[in-house]
């Protein structure tokens, strides 16, 4: 047990993969919000004397020297509970045909790929939801900050620039030569805002009206969210074609939503933005992130209740 070892459950150090974080965890300010914002306390040594490339990712502001501040832990003992539930004994849902897509941002002359998306119905709204983060790259390219810190966001900036958005069926390997349709007007949420501490991903959504197309079928959002010890499912195209991953709940409050994975990863790497699913097959979360904690995976993401909240605010 890593008893009163202090560590950062959501944060994996970008250079060694140390996850989670042990000790102080070196946060990039100059980097936005992502996997390669973050070292470990040896790695960012290493940086510091010149031994570890950072950012990995090409900087598109060529900036000379980035700027870290170092971030505290939390006690291990404090999480040691959600290793604990275990899910009843229950048939899995099953994933519905045309619910889970890849974006493709359209804006201006350009477009950016996001990681997941998950077509939801609303009411009488058929709706394309994801996690805010995952537009980082689009409101990076056209000066937008919707991180928490940023009090001038409305919500309204983001929605000005973003035209269209391709939908592409994510259960697809080849999934780039399958084309479901198109969502057009991105919803102005002014509640929503991403770099929001982990796991409370409460603001962490984005909304898309979907262009009718018989091609995406919305799945039912549930009225309620699941309780700790209740079965859920992380819907992704996972490795051998597998389409669900399965989960337990292990924290929920009126802010944030944690699960533990009943399984090792099988792929994909980031699934941010896809639905989380109850046995009734009805959308309960939209996934935000993932950590680790004693060799466990967990996940953690926007619940039901709060996506209606950002939706009646629309």
């Amino acid at each position: 047990m890593s008893g009163g070892k202090e560590v950062h459950i959501w944060h994996a150090c970008h250079h060694c993969g140390q996850s989670p974080i042990s000790g102080p965890r070196y946060h990039c300010e100059t980097c936005r919000m992502g996997p390669e914002s973050d070292l470990c306390t040896a790695c960012y040594t290493a940086y510091a004397r010149g031994r570890v490339p950072h950012p990995v990712a090409n900087d598109p502001f060529k900036t000379a020297r980035h700027h870290f501040v170092a971030v505290p832990g939390k006690s291990a003992e404090l999480f040691l509970s959600w290793l604990e539930p275990s899910p009843p004994a229950v048939a899995p849902p099953k994933v519905t045909a045309g619910s889970l897509v890849r974006p493709e941002f359209i804006y201006g002359k350009a477009s950016s790929f996001g990681s997941y998306a998950s077509v939801v119905q609303v009411g009488p709204r058929t709706l394309v939801l994801t996690a805010l983060h995952v537009l980082d790259e689009v409101a990076k390219n056209n000066g937008v900050d919707t991180a928490v810190e940023n009090t001038g966001y409305t919500g309204k900036e983001l929605p000005r620039v973003i035209t269209e958005v391709n939908l592409y069926d994510a259960l697809q390997e080849k999934w780039m030569f399958h084309v479901l349709g198109t969502a057009g007007e991105m919803l102005v949420l002014p509640n929503a805002r991403s770099n929001v501490e982990e796991p409370f991903a409460h603001r962490d959504i984005a909304a898309f009206i979907a262009n009718g197309t018989a091609n995406v079928k919305g799945i039912r959002l549930a009225e309620a969210t699941p309780g700790v010890g209740e079965a859920v499912w992380l819907a992704a195209r996972f490795e051998g074609g597998a389409q669900l991953r399965a989960a337990v709940v292990v924290d929920k409050t009126e802010l944030s939503f944690v699960f533990r994975y009943l399984d090792k990863p099988r792929g994909p790497k980031y699934t941010s933005g896809a639905p989380i699913l109850d046995v009734n097959g009805e959308v309960v979360a939209i996934n935000v992130g993932g950590g680790c904690l004693e060799d466990q995976h967990l996940g953690h993401g926007i619940h039901a209740e709060c996506i209606l909240s950002h939706l009646r605010a629309a």
